[in-house]
């Protein structure tokens, strides 16, 4: 059960991470 739950937690870390870079381009694509 602790592997699975850590398993998840990678999984919502990394989609932070992904919005957070996605949001960095964005910005350099306006500028």
């Amino acid at each position: 059960v602790s592997s699975i739950s850590k398993g998840k937690k990678g999984e919502k870390v990394r989609m932070l991470f992904s919005t957070k870079s996605d949001k960095g381009k964005n910005k350099n694509d306006e500028q």
